[in-house]
């Protein structure tokens, strides 16, 4: 029986290769991903050639309550890579994580939303690499080109320290035990590799290995109402940290490039591109 536990920045280019490569040469018997497991029944409609950017919206509806929340992918984000890698490659997939409408979501907009949990651990860093922010540092960490035993390594120390700087949450915890029971139900069938945001990676290699017996029953929402989970479109503004997004990266177009056609290229094109918005504005340049 064999456990990986991936750790990732939501989005991250680097960590959708890393995750790529890790399902490719392991071949798992299941892929789990971090992602509201009352959508499994209908996993499958995320392999039917839908373009990214799209989200998996989540609503739970009463009379006297209203919630929604999101679970957006676009095509480097390290969720949807494992989805789409293990579609090709014929590996059983799932998400993991509690539903949306669950407590640890109440309020939650968006599933990936990064909490501001790291400051102290990521000024240290950006003070002693002389970086001017979390874009900057993670760029200069992880956004280059080197081996994936190396990225895999340096992923791993990151959140280590990430989590042993931090303090997670009656939510985190909550989630954090959910996910670990689907990670053990999972193992007694085959080898796993399961996508989580890093900061749950050093949790739930410590939590699985524990637990014993049947995962808990998917849970549904309290009272009467609606709810349900539906793929809907979304878009690349909407998951720019520019734009408030605080799990996005910056300037979605460049890193989808980078995606694409590797560093090289995703800076030639973004300075063609600014000088032609330039021109555009009447302002030369050369």
């Amino acid at each position: 029986m064999t456990v990986s536990v991936v750790g990732v920045r939501h989005h991250s280019p680097a960590c959708a290769g890393l995750v790529r490569h890790l399902i490719e040469k392991q071949q798992p018997h299941t892929v789990l991903i971090e992602g509201p497991a009352d959508f499994n029944p209908r996993i499958g409609e995320l392999g039917l050639g839908h373009q990214p950017p799209l989200a998996i919206f989540s609503y739970h509806q009463t009379e006297n309550l209203y919630s929604r929340t999101f679970t957006p992918f676009c095509s480097y984000s390290p969720e949807w890579v494992a989805i789409s890698t293990a579609f090709q490659t014929g590996l059983e997939c799932r998400f993991m994580d509690l539903p949306s409408w669950t407590r640890p979501f109440d309020k939650v907009e968006n599933r990936y939303h990064d909490e501001d949990r790291s400051r102290e651990y990521v000024t240290h860093l950006c003070r002693k690499l002389n970086m001017t922010g979390m874009d900057e540092l993670w760029d200069h960490l992880f956004e280059q080109p080197r081996a994936f035993y190396e990225l895999e390594q340096m992923l791993a120390t990151y959140f280590q320290n990430l989590r042993e700087c931090s303090v997670a949450s009656p939510s985190d915890l909550e989630r954090e035990r959910f996910m670990a029971a689907q990670i053990a139900e999972a193992a007694r069938q085959g080898s796993v590799l399961a996508v989580c945001g890093g900061f749950h990676k050093p949790a739930l290699e410590a939590l699985w290995p524990t637990l014993e017996g049947p995962p808990p029953e998917l849970p549904e929402p309290e009272g009467e109402g609606r709810f349900g989970s539906f793929l809907v479109p979304y878009s690349y503004s909407r998951l720019d940290s520019f734009t408030g997004y605080a799990a996005g990266m910056p300037s979605p177009l460049y890193y989808q490039i980078l995606w694409e056609e590797g560093p090289k290229a995703a800076h030639r094109r973004a300075f063609q591109l600014i000088a032609g918005r330039l021109r555009e504005i009447k302002l030369n340049v050369s």
